[in-house]
């Protein structure tokens, strides 16, 4: 993905996919619909974006002789 690119392209066929899958099972209730696409769209955002923990290595000095 470039810089010219929105960030939520990507995340369309998605949306449309998660669309027909409901037509496809009979929900016609709008609730579910947007709860079904809300779920798909928090998931596709945790897998796209989560941050990995920085490892930071370190070194620990001791004023204490060894024994």
């Amino acid at each position: 993905m470039d810089s010219s690119t929105p960030p939520f392209v990507p995340v369309i066929p998605l949306i449309e996919m998660t669309l027909a899958a409901a037509a496809q099972e009979g929900i016609g209730e709008l609730h579910q619909v947007e709860q079904r696409i809300a779920h798909a769209v928090a998931s596709w955002a945790f897998r796209s974006h989560r941050r990995e923990p920085p490892i930071i290595p370190s070194s620990l000095a001791s004023d204490t002789p060894s024994r």
